[in-house]
């Protein structure tokens, strides 16, 4: 069950982590510098949460 459980989060945070590629993309094109380097650091930030979930829920 607790398995479940984090693969649905680590699946949640990998959807929400393209959506913040996304928005850095979207900023980076409207030339919005800040915002676009910020959205990226999310993204990176949740892909490594992921990855960190996925291999804690192997272990």
């Amino acid at each position: 069950m607790a398995a479940r459980l984090l693969d649905a989060l680590a699946l949640l945070m990998l959807v929400l982590a393209g959506v913040a590629f996304l928005f850095g993309a979207r900023h980076i094109a409207s030339r919005e510098d800040l915002h676009a380097i910020y959205w990226m650091v999310v993204g990176i930030a949740a892909i490594r949460a992921v990855s960190s979930l996925a291999r804690a829920d192997r272990a």
